[in-house]
């Protein structure tokens, strides 16, 4: 039983940093069902996370 209870606490943190994930691409709802559609926009979602982030870190904010 000790055995289960860690591997169900390492297997939770792996399943919230995929909802994390999911939530932050915004991969929530897709426009379609077929499944090149939905890697083509899962990697849509991707590439502007990744692209506004690199604007985000780069932003210079006065104080």
């Amino acid at each position: 039983m000790p055995r289960m209870k860690k591997l169900y606490h390492l297997r939770w943190g792996i399943e919230s940093s995929f909802r994390k994930l999911k939530y932050d691409l915004g991969c929530i709802q897709f426009h379609s069902k077929q499944d090149n559609f939905i890697e083509m926009e899962i990697y849509a979602h991707m590439i502007m996370f990744n692209t506004v982030s690199q604007i985000n870190a780069q932003a210079y904010v006065p104080q």
